[in-house]
């Protein structure tokens, strides 16, 4: 006996169940964008509230919280990352949704209905909401830094390097 499994040949409903898995993928995906935005902004305000509960008041300068700051900066670097990634994982569910319809009835179903987007916009379609996510992220980021008592330049370059980084990461995913 053997441990590989019986090959066969894919039938429509492989096919209709890998469709529907596909796409699964590309909704869960687009949730977890939202979901890591959103909790990225929390982890940024609450690396701001520790700093500002652990160091007094008077002592909230550059040389006490540097370290909170680069924190801060990893994790809109780490947001936008992870916001990129989940972008190449819905361009591949896309791919996987088109191979399958030229495999199965649902390209021509496709082409009796109106569409709101093509093929051809599979790569970049939804990033500008990645985009904004992004710059809500890097002026987050920012703020948090002017906060933490930086002075007003290293807060503008810290917010908007998270923003030009996590910008190009998400563009080279699209």
């Amino acid at each position: 006996m053997s441990d590989q499994p019986a090959s066969r040949e894919p039938n429509d409903d492989d096919r209709f169940a890998l469709y529907a898995h596909a796409h699964a993928d590309l909704w869960w995906a687009k949730t977890q964008q939202w979901n890591a935005a959103n909790w990225a902004l929390l982890v940024i305000a609450g690396i701001v509230g520790a700093a500002r509960s652990l160091i007094p008041s008077a002592e909230v300068v550059p040389t006490r919280t540097w370290p909170f700051v680069a924190l801060v900066a990893v994790m809109g670097v780490a947001a936008g990352w992870y916001l990129s990634a989940l972008h190449q994982n819905i361009v591949h569910s896309r791919k996987v949704y088109r191979a399958i319809e030229k495999e199965t009835g649902v390209g021509k179903l496709r082409t009796l209905i109106p569409k709101a987007a093509g093929e051809e916009t599979d790569r970049e379609r939804g990033s500008g909401f990645l985009y904004v996510m992004s710059a809500a992220i890097g002026l987050a980021a920012g703020l948090a830094t002017q906060l933490l008592g930086m002075p007003i330049g290293v807060s503008i370059g810290v917010g908007g390097g998270v923003a030009v980084i996590d910008t190009v990461m998400i563009a080279r995913a699209t």
